[in-house]
């Protein structure tokens, strides 16, 4: 390198001091060295990268091998899972945990739960409710009371004021050719979510569309209520899902 940057100085040599000397060549030649060292740690540093993510891909894979072999060997796993078989699917189907005994059960599905709920009168979707009040029960919980003014005087603010409430209601305005209407939908189903709609003072009219019931079912001969349509605990070790009566 010294020897490269001498002759370079002596082939540009002039009269004058300075004279001729190609300044940026002269540098660039002096810091070759320099940038050549860099080069290789930037090449050892992007090999390194490579390793360590190739590193930690196998630990990766190595911790899914241990998870499926752990899972094999798990004796309530799935090697060991039971299945079941119903007659007809379209009414009740099931799935059986490892505890479950292998057996043949008799299911008579009267009828589904349902969950409860209530709509308005239709009215225009600009309309301005009249203020007023109505109260809101779930099941045989205490009443809520839901007020109209100024705040909440359209549908939408209505719903949005009764769903802030938490009382376990969910409110939403339905569109359709005849016009808007508030409704009512209980987040509980069967009995304990049954809603009651009562003390209304607004013009909005209320009707009850569907009623909260529980699941109604005989199994084995013994008669089963169930409010919700997927039920446990009847059969050990195995839950029924009710799809029709």
């Amino acid at each position: 390198m010294a020897s490269s940057a001498s002759n370079l100085l002596s082939s540009t040599s002039g009269t004058g001091l300075g004279q001729g000397i190609d300044v940026q060549q002269f540098v660039t030649l002096a810091l070759a060295s320099d940038q050549a060292n860099i080069t290789h740690l930037q090449a050892q540093q992007t090999q390194l990268n490579s390793q360590t993510t190739a590193l930690a891909q196998i630990s990766t894979d190595f911790d899914n091998l241990r998870a499926t072999a752990f899972a094999l060997s798990d004796p309530l796993g799935a090697l060991n899972a039971l299945t079941t078989t119903s007659s007809n699917s379209s009414v009740v189907t099931a799935t059986a945990a490892s505890s479950a005994l292998a057996a043949t059960h008799n299911i008579t599905v009267s009828s589904l739960a349902t969950t409860s709920s209530y709509y308005t009168n239709s009215v225009a979707a600009t309309s301005v409710l009249a203020a007023g009040s109505f109260n809101v029960q779930v099941g045989t919980g205490a009443a809520a009371n839901i007020t109209i003014d100024s705040t909440n005087n359209t549908l939408g603010g209505l719903a949005e004021a009764i769903n802030t409430k938490g009382i376990g209601v969910q409110a939403s305005v339905i569109n359709d050719a005849n016009g808007s209407r508030l409704a009512l939908v209980s987040t509980t189903t069967g009995l304990p979510g049954d809603l009651t709609v009562s003390g209304n003072t607004t013009g909005l009219a209320f009707t009850k569309a569907v009623t909260g019931s529980n699941a109604s079912q005989v199994v084995d001969g013994v008669p089963i209520s169930s409010t919700t349509n997927t039920v446990s605990g009847v059969i050990n070790g195995v839950t029924l899902n009710l799809a029709s009566a």
